[in-house]
């Protein structure tokens, strides 16, 4: 019986519009629209098929999420945030 080493293969998937085998998704930014329960909007990111441009996926920008988050303790304790 042959031995399967742990990494000898990455795992991949197709894009369900074009069928080509996706190792990488481009990343896009957009703006999520909230609603009462959510928000008003939110920063987020589309992932895209790299050949055919389909979403695969959509979700809020935890980056932008967190900076906000640390901006917001700073402002409390009375530490002025950094601007970029």
């Amino acid at each position: 019986m042959e031995r399967i080493r742990k990494f000898d293969y990455a795992p991949v998937g197709k894009c369900p519009a074009c069928e080509k085998v996706v190792n990488h998704a481009d990343m896009e930014r957009l703006i999520i629209v909230g609603n009462a329960i959510a928000g008003p909007k939110y920063t987020g990111v589309s992932y895209v098929c790299p050949h055919c441009k389909t979403v695969l996926g959509v979700s809020i920008d935890q980056r932008t999420q967190i900076n906000g988050i640390v901006r917001e303790v700073l402002t409390v304790i009375g530490m002025k945030p950094k601007t970029s």
